[in-house]
């Protein structure tokens, strides 16, 4: 609604009208980005118009939480702010364990605010109002009232075993005199996604029920949306998961513009920031999105998608006869019935599911084709320009036997293979020939002089001795290949400065840089001399390397090898060269050795793989850019002593017992139970290559299930299993394994794993040199492999961890909060093994306090002991002529109200109205609706709002179910079936009946206490059944009471009832004013689809809220 009045507004010319305006309230959808920016451009600018977004579920009087939109800033988010007076708000995962700041969970909420339960559903009020496990740091508020002297005793509860216990001294009530109501022993659970911000703000992420999974990938519909959003002619945007008649799922986008868009200029927005996984198969343009009767979006009737949804491109049928077959491959698998040879195959609904699909049902019909050529030969045309000439077939022998074979030399040769490991770096490198992530580097601290002269000599002698420091890599018909040049030009770069290690730090990051692996050599080193004020010169020895040409190992082998030269020491001879591997590893890939290894690697990956789904703060780039930092943490000797000898207790390596924390804390972040680790694998399982210069590493996909009712040490053993037998498997090349696959390349993420474990486990610690004192200088990496690699170290003082990241997708706080709960992991496993997954809290104490007391410190006083109607009366004394109602060109002062409330009143109390009678109200904003409220609640009853348009079927249910046996209505409202059965019809009153005003006016006695019902309001229900959420007044005037403290309003404002009643958005504006000495103007029935008519009561009547 509010979406539709700014657009109104931005056409107005004349928008003086709305200069009244003070204050606007945002609630029961989420607020996106771009109608807070137009909401300042177009009101806060010209008239100082606040905007607020409030957030909260029928079931919790009103609203729960609220945020100030910034006025004139740069707005990025728009959380749903921080919890109100009394209110306290939880985040959990499923085991109702609190989530860590910006770690996504089920919204849950406490306090004074929450409904009594659903009407006549104790079985989903259980479900949904479930026991509070933290009433014991909640503070449990209990009250008893007395009826017959209306007077209450405040007690403070103690919490145990999720049930209240009151210690009551000297309480001389009777027993039937008193009524219990206890505050936060109960939590509601919102089936709202959402995550704590650092400051205390709430950000709503979507509906539980809205998450969805396309392809194997977890999507949360919300960004999707949020995405389509930032496009400057989107103004509304809803994107639902749908699925077409083979069962395949798919997102379909619906949007509002007043300009036609193409699908190719929404696909193109959307990939500057979503990966392709997440871009909508379909894109359909509405004038509007349909709404419900409540203002909410209706989703059954949004229109399904065809095959004449708009891409902006003319239609063209197929000529040649390779386009016509290609058209009906293209056509059974999209499933449209339509196609032209100029259609983009990813516009008309095409992913990358259906590009598999598609190059199995070509190679059916003998066109054979890369899945790569399809995302370069995006339509039919373009794609049948590639048959001019058949294709060949590629056979793979997979016979023979894996049997150990010395490695023997190989003759000299212009050209070299690949080994499996170099081929995966070469495949990454032509992916992103500028990128640095696979450039392998380090830095050594001296604290004495060095020899410039002499390092250079050593390293040169290093060149000669292993080959592969000599080698380039370059494209040969096609193939990649490797040349061993025999000689190179080194250079030893040399720097000095006067500075601090900072400075350093930034030489390191801007000496790291890209290498052309066509130009060896493919390493560099630099020595940087640090002068410092009164202290000796300090030398930074720095090493960058591509991983194409070296591992870990290698890097060990290379550092002693050199400090040996260095010092003049003797070097045993070089028995295999990096090639001479090349050949014996290819020997070994021949044979059938490596088959069962690779039904082990399918069975271990088989089914649809999961995608990692860490919470990030910025959206994915639709491209992987490695651009990473580094965070460290830290853990003592005694605890590494324990890991060590938990490890040895439970038979299970040290690696297994960081894999199966890091899985643990992976889970928790994710919500997920199935998760791929990648592991870097030394695979030097020769003899002969042990001090060999080469990359002799492969990728492990390890897959676990960090399922919550498992124990620590049932899922320890369980990893450490696994591990042992994917060791067993390790010789099968991962590049193998993608392929074996058929894994569609996400250029915005790894293949098969997003997050690495590496267990550095070679020395690369202190060295001695000469009597000089080298030790390893650590500095933050600029360049990351995948989201995040947590890279182990062991050290005399403990173990020592990297947590190299994307930071394309994390701040760096984050992943210090990321590193310290790896922490709580590690020691949670140390202190307490038995336990089970799901009772592991990562959470620091400090955190704790942060999340469930600081950001909770909710607690203020109101006006307990009172109800609505009473503070009404209150307001009555003191503004008893002020006008209360206005509607249309009518109005009526407080003393009016309150008199024909009272007399209406009795009639309903004459019929049996009493505490928590439930009357149904079904009328149009008037001054009988008014009236009528205000009524009930005197009575002692609760309105229950019914709306005139329900179908027939709805009302009677929500009649019957809530056992209302009065009806308020009008006299033009007819033709409804109000007639239960023939025992017990309903009592018909017509607020238009003058006769029913006739009574005593004044007030009756008050027989109402806080916690009786104020109103009922009926919400959808999962079962196609409304359900009615049940208020009560202590509810609704800690809301009304917060509300006034906030944003106070008093005599002078007017505000606009504009929502329908249906809606639990209205009951503050039905009431708040009542208690403030203000006015309520009522929008004419329908007009608040109306702009028009919206502003001309802003106008007409100075609304201000």
């Amino acid at each position: 609604m509010l979406n539709i009045f700014l657009e109104y507004i931005e056409g107005c010319p004349d928008t003086g009208k709305l200069a009244s305006l003070k204050q606007v309230f945002a609630s029961g959808e989420a607020l996106p980005v771009q109608q807070v920016k137009r909401f300042s451009r177009l009101l806060n600018s010209r008239y100082g118009t606040r905007l607020y977004n409030l957030y909260g579920p029928t079931e919790a009087a009103i609203d729960v939480s609220y945020f100030d939109c910034p006025e004139g800033q740069e707005v990025n988010t728009v959380p749903i702010g921080k919890p109100i007076d009394n209110i306290k708000l939880y985040i959990l995962d499923k085991n109702n364990v609190p989530q860590p700041i910006g770690v996504p969970g089920e919204l849950h909420i406490s306090g004074v605010g929450l409904a009594r339960g659903y009407l006549n559903k104790p079985e989903l009020t259980a479900e949904k109002f479930v026991p509070n496990p933290f009433k014991a740091v909640d503070s449990v508020q209990c009250t008893i009232y007395s009826e017959k002297s209306n007077e209450s005793i405040n007690l403070e509860g103690i919490h145990k075993d999720n049930n209240c216990i009151l210690s009551i001294v000297n309480c001389k009530l009777a027993s039937n005199d008193c009524q219990l109501s206890t505050v936060n022993c109960k939590l509601y659970k919102t089936g709202d996604l959402a995550r704590w911000l650092p400051d205390g703000n709430i950000e709503y992420l979507g509906r539980l029920d809205h998450q969805v999974k396309i392809r194997g990938f977890r999507i949360e519909l919300g960004e999707v949306e949020a995405q389509l959003l930032k496009h400057e002619n989107v103004k509304e945007a809803l994107v639902v998961s749908k699925t077409n008649v083979k069962d395949d799922s798919y997102l379909c986008a619906y949007i509002v513009s007043d300009m036609e868009l193409t699908v190719q200029e929404l696909r193109e927005h959307m990939q500057k920031e979503l990966p392709e996984y997440m871009i909508p198969s379909y894109f359909i343009q509405l004038e509007n999105l349909p709404l419900s009767q409540n203002g909410k979006v209706d989703r059954k009737a949004l229109p399904e998608p065809d095959s004449s949804t708009k891409t902006g491109v003319a239609y063209t049928a197929p000529d040649s006869e390779v386009e016509r077959q290609l058209a009906e491959v293209w056509k059974e698998v999209l499933l449209i019935d339509r196609i032209g040879v100029d259609d983009d195959f990813f516009e008309i609904g095409g992913n990358s599911l259906y590009t598999v699909k598609l190059r199995l049902q070509m190679e059916k019909i003998g066109l054979k084709i890369d899945t790569a050529d399809i995302f370069k030969h995006k339509t039919i045309k373009k794609m049948a320009s590639l048959f001019s000439m058949d294709g060949g077939d590629n056979t793979v022998n997979d016979n023979g036997h894996v049997m150990y074979i010395p490695i023997d030399k190989v003759e000299e040769k212009e050209y070299y293979p690949l080994s499996a490991s170099q081929l995966r770096m070469f495949i990454q490198y032509q992916m992103d020939k500028d990128g640095i992530s696979n450039n392998m580097n380090h830095a050594f601290k001296m604290n004495m002089e060095f020899d410039r002269d002499r390092l250079k000599e050593a390293v040169e002698k290093l060149i000669e001795r292993h080959e592969t420091l000599r080698a380039s890599f370059e494209l040969l018909d096609g193939q990649p290949v490797q040349r061993i040049h025999r000689n190179i030009e080194f250079n030893l770069e040399y720097q000095e400065l006067h500075g601090t290690t900072e400075d350093v730090d930034r030489i390191i990051h801007e000496f790291i840089r890209p290498f052309d692996l066509s130009k060896p050599p493919l390493f560099r080193l630099k020595l940087v001399k640090l002068n410092s004020p009164g202290a000796a010169p300090v030398y930074f020895l720095i090493e960058d390397r591509h991983h194409i040409i070296c591992d870990g190992i290698s890097d060990t082998i290379l550092i002693r090898e050199l400090n040996d030269i260095y010092e003049g020491k003797p070097l045993p001879e070089v028995k295999v060269q990096y090639k001479d591997y090349i050949a014996w590893e290819e020997k070994q890939l021949q044979g059938n050795g490596l088959q069962e290894k690779k039904q082990f690697w399918l069975e271990h990956l088989k089914g649809a793989l999961p995608v990692l789904n860490l919470p990030a703060d910025y959206p994915r780039p639709p491209v992987f850019n490695a651009a990473g930092d580094t965070v460290r943490v830290y853990l003592d000797r005694a605890a590494a002593d324990g890991l060590h000898n938990l490890a040895s207790k439970n038979g299970v390596t040290l690696y297994a017992v960081f894999l199966a924390a890091y899985n643990l804390l992976l889970s928790k972040y994710s919500g997920q139970d199935d998760i791929i680790v990648g592991a870097p694998i030394a695979a030097r399982n020769h003899a002969d290559i042990y001090n060999t210069i080469g990359i002799f590493m492969n990728m492990l996909a390890l897959r676990s299930h960090p399922s919550s009712e498992k124990s620590l040490s049932e899922f320890l053993k369980e990893t450490g299993d696994n591990f042992l037998k994917a060791i067993k498997n390790q010789d099968y090349p991962f590049v193998q394994l993608v392929e074996e696959l058929s894994i569609q390349r996400d250029i915005s993420r790894n293949a098969v794993y997003d997050v690495m474990l590496t267990l550095q486990n070679f020395n690369m610690g202190d060295i001695e040199a000469d009597g000089m004192d080298i030790s390893r200088y650590y500095y933050r990496l600029k360049s990351v492999q995948c989201d995040i690699n947590l890279v182990i170290f062991e050290t005399g003082e403990g173990f020592h961890f990297e947590i190299n990241y994307y930071s394309g997708l994390f701040k760096r706080e984050t992943i210090e909060r990321f590193g310290n709960h790896f922490l709580n992991a590690l020691k949670a496993i140390l202190s307490n093994p038995q336990a089970k997954l799901c009772e592991i809290d990562i959470l620091s104490e400090g955190e704790k306090k942060q999340i469930l007391f600081d950001f909770n410190n909710t607690k203020a006083e109101y006006q307990r002991d009172k109800t609505i109607h009473q503070l009404f009366e209150e307001q009555v004394e003191g503004t008893p002529d002020d006008n209360a109602v206005i509607f249309e060109d009518s109005c009526m002062t407080y003393r009016e109200l309150n008199e024909k409330a009272n007399r209406l009143a009795r009639v309903l109390r004459s019929n049996g109205i009493g505490r928590d009678s439930i009357v149904a109200m079904m009328v149009e904003r008037s001054m009988e609706m008014s009236i009528g409220l205000m009524a009930v609640l005197k009575a002692g009853g609760a309105y229950l709002p019914v709306s005139p348009e329900y179908p027939q079927d709805r009302i009677a249910y929500m009649l019957e179910d809530s056992g209302a046996r009065i009806l308020l209505t009008q006299n033009t409202i007819d033709n409804v079936q109000l007639t239960i059965d023939n025992e017990k019809p309903i009592k018909i009153i017509d607020l238009k009946d003058q006769n029913i005003y006739n009574g005593d006016g004044s007030n009756l006695d008050i027989i109402n206490m806080p916690t009786d019902l104020a109103y009922v309001i009926y919400t959808s229900g999962s079962t196609g059944k409304p359900k009615g959420a049940m208020i009560e007044h202590r509810s609704l005037v800690n809301r009304l009471n917060w509300m006034q403290k906030k944003y106070p309003i008093g005599k002078g404002d007017v505000i606009l009832q504009k929502t329908p009643y249906t809606f639990d958005v209205s009951v503050w504006e039905l009431f708040w004013w009542s208690l403030q000495g203000a006015s309520v103007c009522f929008l004419i029935p329908g007009g608040e689809k109306d702009p028009v008519e919206i502003i001309k009561a802003i106008e007409k009547q100075n609304v201000t809220t």
